[in-house]
């Protein structure tokens, strides 16, 4: 596992975590142990501790990462909130098997600390828990290749233009710090046939994103500059990277070409390398404040997986614990079904029941 400037940030965050959840069947103690086995035979970095500069040697123990509750049905859900507590052992992530044996229903949490994994490592964890993987058309948006290369050279410009907008923005931006509990919307789930019937020349992430978009503009009434930050994964690196976005509410068009900037153009592998470069230069305290002083400005973050098909887990959700007074869009699918989970600090959002209506008249606006 390698520790670049985000993973190092992400480490000295308390409690900055990403919960996983999805309704399966029954597993027996021998099942868990395979399977959290079968994890970390395949990411050996979760048997370890994270520290500021790498991994290390901690005391393993398979039934120490897992634990059992039996419950009923109707309180799965109280469990989003309950989990949000600090690690036992030094490994920081643990499973959680909740279990209503009279009505036939389980459900599976897994918490883990940011540092071990962003949103795609956590979907490639998930495919681990599957019995039965079904075969899904992805169905890709294609472009020509003249296209790619007009996002090659131009995108890339405009990217460092968007970049630089961003960055003064934050500057510019008071912070507004909120201390209180995680608070979240757990949304009614999209169908994904029906997004991809009804667009045309856009990719389903764009789609995605302009939910967001067109949610904040409803929410607040403003056509309004937002400042966002969102994963990204290039090439087949095992970290967690973090780019911020300055776009405005007011043109959900933008939001298309925007990503086939962030697909096609080379904005993001010398982003990353200048970022490590510095990394190398800057002393680590330094970084720390100023990631600090940004990520206390933000908005929005927006992550978007592809999660596991399979007819054993259901009700499949993920959730990034937000850190001041950003409001999260957690967004996966599984299956057909799209689903959304707004995490954030009580008070971020003061409307909960509009907030989430709007991201209803968000979708069918734009549907």
């Amino acid at each position: 596992m390698n520790i670049n400037y985000t993973t190092k940030v992400l480490m000295q965050e308390n409690k900055y975590c990403i919960l996983t959840f999805f309704d399966t069947i029954l597993y027996t103690n021998s099942d868990l142990n395979d399977i959290i086995l079968k994890i970390c035979n395949k990411y050996p970095y979760l048997k370890k501790t994270p520290t500021i500069d790498s991994f290390q040697e901690a005391d393993f123990k398979i039934e120490d990462q897992y634990k059992i509750i039996k419950d009923s049905f109707e309180n799965f859900d109280k469990y989003i909130d309950s989990i949000n507590e600090p690690f036992t052992t030094k490994q920081q992530w643990k499973l959680y098997y909740i279990m209503d044996d009279e009505n036939k229903k389980y459900r599976i949490y897994f918490n883990i600390d940011h540092s071990y994994a962003d949103g795609y490592k956590i979907a490639e964890i998930l495919l681990i828990f599957q019995k039965d993987p079904m075969n899904i058309d992805i169905n890709r948006y294609k472009i020509s290749f003249i296209k790619i290369i007009y996002y090659i050279i131009f995108g890339t410009i405009m990217l460092f233009f968007n970049f630089i907008k961003f960055m003064y923005n934050i500057i510019q931006k008071e912070p507004v710090i909120i201390n209180q509990k995680i608070d979240y919307i757990k949304c009614k789930p999209f169908k994904l046939s029906k997004i991809k019937e009804s667009i045309k020349k856009i990719s389903v992430n764009d789609f995605l994103y302009s939910i967001l978009i067109k949610t904040d503009h409803l929410y607040t009434n403003t056509k309004r500059n937002i400042l966002c930050i969102s994963p990204f994964k290039f090439g087949k690196n095992n970290y967690n990277n973090l780019t911020g976005m300055y776009i405005n509410t007011s043109n959900t068009n933008d939001v298309h070409e925007i990503f086939n900037n962030y697909k096609y153009s080379l904005f993001i592998p010398i982003f990353s390398n200048m970022l490590d470069m510095l990394t190398n230069i800057i002393p680590f305290h330094i970084i720390y404040k100023l990631s600090k002083y940004g990520m206390n400005r933000l908005d929005y973050v927006y992550s978007n997986l592809i999660g596991p098909s399979d007819e054993y887990m259901k009700n499949v959700h993920f959730l990034v614990y937000p850190t001041n007074s950003e409001i999260v869009f957690n967004i996966i699918s599984s299956n057909d079904d799209i689903n959304i989970i707004c995490s954030f600090k009580e008070g971020a959002i003061k409307d909960k029941q509009r907030f989430e209506e709007c991201i209803y008249k968000a979708y069918e606006s734009l549907i």
